[in-house]
């Protein structure tokens, strides 16, 4: 059977307070809360033959194990069911996922309109490079050294390293409070600077190559470094990256009609919002600190371009804000 589309609609019901007593007339059984019909095992056939520990095994696959396979099944939901697990947010959350996973692959031919890769011409791929070309640019990379030091060390760590005393690895053995800088020499790797923490893209992009700085106050510790090594950036042309800009735009396509899908979605089933508790949800989000808007109560204390040019179509039905590349 793998009645997943009809268990999901059903948790689903009886998340929302009603219920789901599928009590189908063909049914070859019938329990607490639904049924199963010869047609639940026809499927649930199939889709076991499609497992890999049953493929080209079909002789494990009798009748009265189809039946006693799914009958089990479904009596571990109803016993899950009948638990409330489905009101847990988290659970809800997963069986969501994957119900909205399943309809989407049945209807979306019927939400969207496929979109010919031929129909964005020459002009419009090299507007769209010209007036994005910063997406199609490979940005410095930052090779850096830095290892973290007690406050009252951190100015000899520094004189030492300056005036030659101590090459860098030697430094970071001494002085660096981890074992993982002691051992590694204070390498951090090499990356962009978008890679960076926040706190210190400001520091590592003003520093020069070769010169140590420090010690610097980050993140509650303080810290030597030194750039090893800068490269300079590169800016694609438009025929490097031609196949990739037509990518970008079909997805921008994409993108555009399913938002106008969502915002009639919306409209179709009456969505409302409750902006003063959607508001309270954003501060919570960004700040954990911050009391939610059902925490006041008694009990309550509770990118760097891809370079494959990003999917066109499926990769953009549940992100129409933020998707693509950034």
């Amino acid at each position: 059977m793998k009645r997943i589309a009809m268990t999901l609609a059903c948790t689903l019901a009886l998340g929302l307070g009603g219920g789901c007593d599928r009590q189908a007339d063909n049914a070859l059984v019938t329990f607490k809360g639904g049924a199963l019909t010869s047609e639940d095992l026809h499927a649930h056939l199939e889709s076991m033959k499609r497992k890999s520990q049953f493929r080209g095994k079909p002789e494990l696959l009798t009748p009265e194990f189809v039946f006693d396979h799914a009958l089990n099944m479904e009596m571990i939901i109803a016993k899950g069911l009948s638990e409330n697990l489905h009101l847990d947010p988290r659970i809800r959350n997963m069986l969501h996922e994957q119900m909205s996973d399943l309809f989407l692959k049945i209807m979306e031919e019927k939400l969207v309109t496929p979109i010919d890769r031929e129909s964005v011409t020459e002009e419009e791929m090299r507007r769209f490079y010209e007036e994005n070309k910063d997406q199609y640019q490979e940005k410095s990379k930052y090779t850096l050294s830095a290892f973290p030091v007690a406050p009252d060390k951190a100015g000899e760590a520094a004189a030492a390293l300056k005036g030659g005393a101590l090459d860098f690895p030697a430094a970071a053995a001494k002085y660096a409070l981890d074992e993982e800088s002691r051992k590694n020499g204070g390498k951090t790797g090499t990356r962009t600077l978008r890679r960076f923490q926040p706190s210190w893209q400001p520091i590592v992009e003003q520093l020069q190559v070769g010169v140590v700085s420090g010690p610097t106050q980050l993140d509650g510790k303080m810290w030597v470094m030194r750039l090893e090594r800068k490269t300079k950036p590169y800016q694609y042309s438009f025929e490097e990256k031609k196949a990739y800009i037509r990518n970008d735009i079909l997805y921008g396509r994409y993108r555009d009609q399913w938002q106008q899908v969502y915002d009639g979605l919306k409209k179709q089933f009456e969505a409302k919002i409750d902006q003063p508790r959607l508001e309270a949800f954003y501060r919570q989000a960004k700040d954990p600190g911050v009391k939610g808007p059902d925490q006041d109560h008694e009990h309550g204390h509770d990118h760097d371009h891809n370079d494959k040019g990003g999917g066109a179509g499926k990769g953009t039905a549940l992100a129409t804000k933020g998707g693509g590349n950034q």
